[in-house]
């Protein structure tokens, strides 16, 4: 039996799928099965797959009409042979360091009570050059949580992250994540209606709701940023919409979520009535500050009035629960 289950999706990615499969082969932890899924790809990707599945009986090739990342996922882990411990989906673009299932592995193996472990990256181009990355953080943004009723970066030095830094956009994506598996059998798998991106998101929130979710700053990933995935040539106005419209919709979407534990719940509620008011008017702050470097005093004006309503918001409802 396998220690861990690694799933594809792969559209259309015979430029890059060569690279990834290679970086699995090349991992010093051997002890693996590989599932790649063919989404309807147009073009050599299902080829390439197979050729190295023809070459090692730990890859298998699994083939479905176009029907999106998430189905695709969720097909491939229905076709998973063992019960391993762990399960990694894994995007088909981007390049794995050879200890990364060692790393990781190993600190799952002694921290049962983890669910899910997310790492460091570097962020790559189409042609593997480095590309640079604001902040230390996951995908180059900070994750956020609350201390002493106040927002702030949770440090590398910190390897919890929390419902908030989720809900907050952390920037965590499946490639640089590992779950355990029995506690992924608990979620509901990945929303086949949801669309990308922020469908990683929702289930990171399974995961986080049923246990707890660390981070280690080592970067054991290329992340590749390329002109073909969804949303990158869009104009930054139109982009920015619509990434904040599926944000939207996801936290909409889990307003709305029941059938959780009651601690469960109660933490989930928390979260976001955390989220709402405190990290969103947080935010609001530091786009208004961007905004107002940039000479955009209108709009710098507008975020900083969102952010001050939040605030208003935490404010009233720390104020009335202290009183009763």
């Amino acid at each position: 039996m396998p220690k861990i289950s690694i799933v594809t999706p792969c559209y259309n990615a015979e430029r890059f799928l060569g690279a990834l499969i290679e970086s699995i082969l090349c991992q010093e932890f051997t002890d693996w099965e590989f599932v790649i899924v063919d989404d309807g790809s147009t073009d050599g990707s299902r080829a390439l797959a197979e050729t190295y599945a023809a070459q090692d009986l730990r890859i298998q090739v699994v083939s479905q009409p176009n029907g999106g990342v998430s189905k695709a996922r969720n097909i491939g882990f229905k076709n998973l042979k063992n019960a391993s411990d762990y399960v990694y989906f894994l995007d088909a673009d981007d390049v794995v360091d050879p200890k990364f299932f060692q790393v990781i592995i190993q600190y799952l193996d002694s921290h049962p009570e983890v669910g899910m472990v997310h790492t460091g990256h570097y962020l790559i181009g189409d042609d593997g050059e480095l590309l640079p990355t604001q902040y230390e953080h996951v995908m180059g943004l900070p994750r956020l949580g609350i201390v002493n009723g106040r927002v702030c970066n949770i440090p590398a030095s910190n390897p919890k992250t929390t419902i908030e830094a989720i809900l907050g956009n952390a920037g965590i994506v499946p490639s640089i994540s590992i779950f355990r598996r029995d506690i992924y059998e608990q979620t509901p798998g990945f929303d086949e209606d949801f669309g990308q991106p922020y469908e990683d998101s929702d289930i990171f929130l399974h995961m986080a709701i049923r246990s707890e979710i660390h981070y280690l700053p080592d970067k054991l990933l290329l992340y590749r940023r390329h002109s073909s995935q969804n949303t990158a040539g869009n104009p930054d106005a139109e982009r920015f919409n619509y990434l904040e419209g599926q944000r939207a919709r996801l936290i909409t979407k889990w307003m709305g979520l029941r059938g959780f534990l009651p601690e469960q719940q109660l933490r989930l509620d928390e979260a976001l009535l955390n989220y709402q008011t405190m990290i969103v008017a947080h935010q609001g702050f530091s786009q208004a500050a961007s905004f107002w470097q940039k000479g955009r005093f209108l709009k710098a004006f507008h975020f900083w009035g969102g952010g001050i309503r939040r605030w208003l918001k935490y404010y009233l409802r720390h104020r009335r629960n202290t009183i009763t």
